[in-house]
């Protein structure tokens, strides 16, 4: 059957090609308007390129042939011919409103945008289309972790504000800002955090990220500390005990700069995904305190048990802290398994200065229960480590060893509107001090789609 269409075609091409010197322009405008009219659209694109070649060029002629390609799917030839009719006829809706619908099916954006604005108010209530913003949402977030020990680390105000950028339909740019500070019991500190991610999307489900993180960390330490030592020895009916007392003090600031930069490449399937990628972390560590320490020493002497003599003395030392830094080169993939409801990922992320735990395990899940709830939640166990998850866009950059769960609802408003409740546990080690506390979290956060 497919060869016998052929040979009708070809028949038809050929009867066309020897008949054009006799024909005119009435039988040259009917004829294309006979087979527009009975959507014959292979035929017609045969027929009106060879009167396009023997030099009919005219509005109606160019448009039905425009629009016949359309019809087969041929987007790039049918805006060869709508753009022709455009010349001939500048003010044609027709012709602007498939020049839309061309560059749509081809995800033009910039082009599409232009050929809507281009529409009748009518037109352009009938597609029901809106143009992309290059703003397209602000989300703003803040909350409060609750610290159970207080005595030992105080609770962390934190606020954050993102904002995405739609640059063009392959390109979105996505900035934030982070803000935390916390009291603890050996001074404080404040961080400050911009982050910004670039994306851009290939054909057939093809991506790359980039996520590019810097946190400015500040601690003020002003700690002191007291140990207490005693020991006991006897020879010869001599009886010596030594008590010792240790006080130290740890005085001044610390600033910690750090960058982080990941690339990702992603690659997305029907209901599935997989995401390798590399990132770099530069730390530049500038301790600005010392740490002193005074020992108190004190001999009490016995001879059979009666007390004799005693002896103090006191000895102070000083230590001071050089600066540092480090370049780390990491690697690590995500994979993802999703459905227009539920989504179940696993992400392994390479640490920088943790020697017995290479890896950290990310396991996350996302459910939508209804069309205007959704709950996420991801887990991690972390040593003394740097490390970033979602592309970088969380960069945890402490020494502390952190085992956290995070679950987080979102709630649907309005079409414009949506809210998140987050929680988090958090159980910490603070290694600078050997002291173990838990972390309670709270957030809220409102996205606003501009």
């Amino acid at each position: 059957m497919q060869g016998v269409r052929t040979y009708i075609h070809i028949i038809f091409c050929l009867t066309s090609l020897l008949s054009y010197g006799q024909r005119s322009f009435t039988s040259v405008d009917s004829t294309s308007f006979a087979m527009y009219n009975s959507q014959q659209w292979e035929q017609l694109t045969v027929f009106g390129e060879q009167a396009i070649n023997e030099g009919y060029d005219y509005y109606y002629l160019n448009l039905r042939t425009g629009i016949a390609y359309f019809n087969l799917k041929e987007y790039n030839k049918s805006l060869l011919y709508i753009y022709k009719s455009l010349e001939n006829n500048s003010l044609s809706q027709i012709a602007k409103e498939y020049l839309f619908w061309n560059h749509y099916y081809l995800n033009n954006e910039e082009e599409m945008i232009d050929a809507y604005t281009e529409l009748d108010d009518s037109i352009q209530n009938r597609i029901g289309y809106t143009p992309p913003k290059k703003l397209q949402f602000v989300y703003v977030e803040s909350g409060v972790k609750v610290s159970d020990k207080q005595n030992l680390a105080g609770n962390i105000l934190y606020g954050n504000i993102g904002l995405m950028h739609h640059a063009n339909s392959k390109l979105d740019i996505y900035y934030s800002y982070t803000y935390s500070q916390q009291k603890l019991n050996w001074g404080s500190f404040l961080q400050n955090e911009f982050y910004i991610r670039p994306s851009y999307t290939f054909k057939k489900g093809w991506s790359a990220i980039l996520g590019l993180h810097y946190a400015g960390y500040n601690a003020n330490t002003d700690y002191t500390t007291s140990r207490d030592y005693y020991n006991s020895y006897s020879k010869n009916n001599y009886t010596s005990d030594y008590y010792t007392t240790i006080n130290s003090n740890l005085n001044g600031e610390l600033n910690l700069t750090n960058y982080f930069g990941q690339i990702t490449v992603q690659k997305q399937w029907k209901h599935f995904s997989l995401s390798p990628n590399l990132s770099i972390l530069s730390t530049a560590i500038n301790p600005k305190y010392q740490k002193t320490e005074t020992e108190n020493y004190t001999i009490k002497e016995y001879f059979n048990s009666v007390f004799y003599t005693e002896r103090d003395s006191t000895s102070t030392r000083t230590t001071t802290y050089s600066d540092s830094s480090f370049i780390a080169v990491n690697g690590g993939f995500s994979m993802r398994y999703y459905t227009p409801r539920f989504s179940i990922g696993i992400e392994l992320s390479s640490t920088t200065q943790s020697i017995k735990n290479k890896f950290i395990v990310i396991p996350s899940i996302s459910w939508s229960i209804t069309d205007k709830i959704n709950i996420s939640g991801y887990y991690f166990n972390k040593k003394d480590a740097t490390f970033g998850i979602e592309n970088g866009m969380m960069l945890f950059n402490n020494s502390n060893e952190n085992q956290k769960i995070s679950i987080t609802t979102k709630y649907t408003l309005t079409k414009k509107t949506s809210i998140y409740a987050t929680y988090q546990y958090d159980k910490l080690v603070d290694n600078l001090y050997i002291q173990t506390y838990n972390m309670n979290t709270f957030f809220i956060g409102l996205i606003i789609k501009l």
